[in-house]
């Protein structure tokens, strides 16, 4: 996804896009472009420039010494962010203006609704007087545990349910492990490795 746009190139009406700030950086250092790069030969008269140390850069009669003067990385990291935003510049103007309702047509938005609607009236709620039950008895409920269903009274068995009637659950696993004991009881070690002899030759026949 593209994220920078030279600013350089843009002074000569050329278009030229980067996607992260590694390729941005390279483009403005290369010598052949715009020579930024961040690292300068220290012999006297020479003056040549590169982004990395290993560039093949035929130097004259001498041998590349780079240092890297903090000027030089300063100005290459301003252009970097220049062209970050000059990127988004371009993308902020591309992008279509947000739609809005101009102030008259909203007063005819408004004016043909029309008149809003009454606010609807609230009363007071009306007291509720409690009348006490006309046969005492009747109100008298009685308790959770003496409520007994019809078909549970009726019902002996449910009557009489008894928990220790019935047993605990089976451990299966208790089970699996005598069923293994009672199926290869008396197998050693011998009968198991002959048996996969038996087998091997068979397969290999």
């Amino acid at each position: 996804m593209t994220t920078h746009r030279c600013t350089l190139c843009l002074q000569s009406n050329i278009i030229k896009d980067c996607n992260n700030d590694r390729n941005m950086r390279s483009h403005l250092g290369a010598p052949s472009t715009h020579n930024m790069g961040p690292l300068e030969c220290r012999i006297p008269g020479c003056g040549h420039r590169s982004q990395r140390q290993d560039r093949n850069i035929d130097h004259g009669n001498h041998q590349a010494v780079w240092g890297q003067p903090q000027a030089l990385v300063t100005a290459l990291n301003r252009e970097v962010q220049a062209c970050r935003q000059a990127f988004l510049d371009a993308v902020a103007q591309v992008a279509p203006p947000v739609a809005g309702i101009p102030p008259a047509a909203q007063g005819h938005s408004i004016a043909a609704q029309g008149p809003s609607a009454p606010a609807p009236m609230v009363h007071d709620p009306v007291p509720v007087a409690h009348t006490a039950p006309q046969d005492p008895a009747a109100a008298q409920v009685p308790p959770a545990a003496a409520q007994v269903h019809p078909a549970a009274a009726q019902d002996p068995a449910v009557v009489a349910f008894d928990p220790a009637q019935f047993p605990p659950p089976t451990d299966y696993f208790e089970q699996a492990m005598d069923e293994f004991e009672r199926r290869y009881a008396g197998v050693t070690r011998e009968d198991i490795e002959k048996q996969y002899e038996e087998e091997q030759e068979l397969y290999y026949q």
